[in-house]
């Protein structure tokens, strides 16, 4: 994980920043494929607790500079937090492989349903293929008129994204297909914090193809 200091950044704040990054590139080295990676996400309740930690002081601090997620690892405590945080809304365009991602963190997401739920929100996820991801339309089933689900067969190749309460945003770079024995360097992105102005972009972007789409849930 790479991370740029903005300048409103407390010299307090910078020393734990940079410590729990530093602590991080060193767990990552033990990290070999993306099956390393989600055995390492099950165990971290209190190794990665620091990472999460710097991960909510970037978002409180009103961070704005784009941070890297450098593996598998780093994507699911990052979108981990952005769901822990999330209270009304959340878009995902993501791939076959995504099911298996959002299972990985099926806690949070779960806990983030109820409360969006609660307040009258909704999720909507694109998944890209032609299979219908069969635990998410059942977790729907549960959360009818919260979460809704459509498949769609791109026609060109797209980034995934995940966009949270319509300031925080996942943007994945290009990857092929994914399985446990991929690399978990293979998976890359940008993480912007407290930027509306690009969430809002890339929800009209998922508007756009969820318009043209038929939901598999209601």
């Amino acid at each position: 994980m790479a991370v740029r200091l903005a300048s409103s950044v407390t010299r307090q704040e910078r020393t734990s920043i940079m410590t729990c990054a530093r602590t991080e590139e060193r767990e990552q080295v033990k990290i070999g494929t993306i099956g390393d990676a989600k055995r390492r996400y099950r165990e971290s309740a209190g190794d990665a607790a620091g990472y999460r930690d710097l991960i909510s002081l970037l978002i409180d601090s009103g961070f704005r500079q784009t941070l890297r997620n450098d593996s598998y690892f780093d994507a699911l405590v990052l979108t981990e937090v952005m769901y822990n945080r999330t209270k009304q809304s959340i878009r995902s365009l993501t791939g076959k492989g995504g099911e298996g991602f959002i299972c990985e963190l099926m806690n949070p997401f779960t806990r983030a349903l109820e409360r969006i739920h609660a307040r009258g929100g909704t999720v909507k996820l694109i998944v890209l293929g032609d299979e219908q991801p069969q635990a998410l339309c059942e977790l729907a089933k549960r959360f009818s008129g919260t979460l809704r689900i459509a498949v769609a067969k791109p026609l060109s190749r797209l980034q995934h994204f995940i966009i949270c309460d319509s300031r925080i945003v996942r943007l994945e770079d290009y990857h092929g297909e994914l399985s446990d024995s991929t690399s978990a360097h293979e998976i890359k992105a940008e993480v912007f914090f407290n930027n509306s102005e690009k969430a809002r972009m890339l929800e009209s972007f998922f508007e756009a193809i969820w318009s043209s789409v038929s939901p598999l849930t209601s």
